[in-house]
């Protein structure tokens, strides 16, 4: 596996955020994406 500091970077950044915290930002992402892209 190669070395990719971006990828660390993100996961000491989830490391530090609560779950609950990241699942409402991935909640609301899914709400704009709806909104953008209507089915």
């Amino acid at each position: 596996m190669a070395f990719d500091p971006e990828r660390l970077r993100r996961s000491q950044v989830d490391k530090q955020q609560p779950p609950t915290k990241r699942r409402r930002l991935c909640e609301n992402l899914e709400e704009l994406v709806a909104l953008k892209y209507p089915a």
